[in-house]
């Protein structure tokens, strides 16, 4: 007969039990969220990657296509370059005029869209900016897919028309349409890419399958193909979206240089000058968040090299300075601190690149010159303040 302590006894073991029970549960929970953190952080690395290499591929692709295009149906050819102080509208205009000549499109060709075609060629030699001759070959490709489909014919419109009569006269014998597909391809995944990117910048990690943005860049696929299949140890995921923003900053960057040559010159769209206003904007909260990400993570590599100094000088205190556990503390010591110092030295950089936009914007506004012109002012400056400053050192 059981006794009133093995009772006891028993009770005791079923409550151990449930305890052990619930422990496992809760190991085993907090070991799938680890792996899940980690197999996300391994997500995004990896989808970050092949943001980069497909965006520099297309952005590769663009002038090769432009050029490409120019060279093949021979407008590339009505470019000349205007006089030292004349405006840029002066050479637009003359440009335009040879394309309705009759070794062009001929006087029947609409003036407004011969300027604008001329425009388009001016920006590409002028500006280096392929995107104005890679809409006009989207469009034509664009009219082209029309006028060649009966049901879709009728619905052209009047510019369409026009434009693609232009060219097909221009060459009769002469197939351009590979060459406008490539370009429609390459406008329709620069799109795209950088809808994704700026869906990733804001924290939306989930993107489309990037094996089929453009099929015109094979190697890149290759490439694209191998990365997904490799595995690598994922930076932190607030590094990853810190560097993905400050790509963002050199691309909206170099985008804003092209649109400010474009409205010096006054060859904007209204849609490129509405571009140009909200940049500036843009560009400052990029930089809020970089600044943002770059302190915390300071913060916690500087709490990393503390960790690290601890347990130094226990293993130096304990006469093991020599050991190999301290040689490794060491190392990994000295990559902190590399670390910390890259932070810094980017954090510099991107402080000097605002004061010098800033600089630029104020004397822009204050003397009422384009920016462009404002920033050969501002080497002129420098220049003579360095000259100055030499003959200060002579004379000493």
């Amino acid at each position: 007969m059981a006794t009133e302590a093995d009772v006891l006894r028993s009770i005791t073991s079923i409550l151990q039990s449930g305890e052990r029970r619930e422990q496992y549960k809760v190991q085993s929970a907090l070991a799938m969220m680890q792996f899940s953190a980690q197999q996300r952080q391994q997500d995004i690395a990896r989808t970050q990657a092949n943001l980069d290499l497909v965006s520099k591929s297309v952005q590769q692709q663009k002038p090769q296509v432009a050029a490409e295009f120019l060279a093949s149906s021979g407008i590339g050819g009505i470019y000349q370059e205007g006089e030292e102080g004349d405006p840029a509208s002066d050479a637009i205009t003359e440009m335009a005029g040879r394309l309705r000549s009759n070794q062009y499109f001929g006087r029947k060709f609409d003036k407004a869209h011969s300027e604008s075609i001329a425009a388009a060629v001016w920006n590409y030699y002028n500006a280096q900016d392929p995107n104005s001759i890679l809409k006009l070959a989207g469009d034509l490709h664009d009219a082209s897919a029309m006028a060649n489909d009966r049901m879709k014919e009728p619905d052209m419109t009047d510019p369409q028309r026009k434009l693609y009569q232009a060219f097909s006269d221009l060459h009769k014998s002469r197939d351009l349409s590979h060459l406008t597909t490539d370009a429609k391809k390459t406008r329709d995944a620069e799109s795209q890419v950088r809808k994704e990117i700026f869906d990733f910048t804001k924290g939306d990690y989930d993107i489309s399958d990037l094996s089929g943005i453009y099929s015109g860049i094979p190697e890149a696929l290759d490439e694209l193909d191998l990365q997904q299949r490799m595995e690598e140890k994922p930076p932190a995921a607030e590094f990853t979206e810190m560097e993905t923003t400050r790509r963002s900053i050199i691309d909206a960057e170099a985008r804003l240089r092209g649109l400010q040559n474009k409205m010096d010159s006054n060859t904007a769209t209204d849609e490129e000058k509405e571009e140009f206003l909200e940049l500036p904007n843009l560009i400052d909260t990029f930089r809020e968040e970089v600044g943002e990400s770059s302190d915390s993570l300071k913060f916690s590599v500087q709490g990393e090299m503390d960790d690290l100094d601890k347990q130094m000088r226990t293993l130096q205190d304990a006469g093991l300075a020599r050991t190999r556990a301290y040689n490794k503390l060491k190392l990994e010591r000295s990559s902190k601190k590399r670390e910390y110092l890259d932070l810094l030295r980017k954090d510099s950089v991107e402080q000097a690149k605002k004061e010098k936009s800033d600089q630029l914007a104020l004397i822009s506004e204050e003397m009422g010159v384009p920016v462009s012109q404002a920033e050969r002012y501002l080497q002129e400056d420098k220049a003579t303040a360095r000259l100055q400053e030499g003959k200060k050192v002579i004379f000493w």
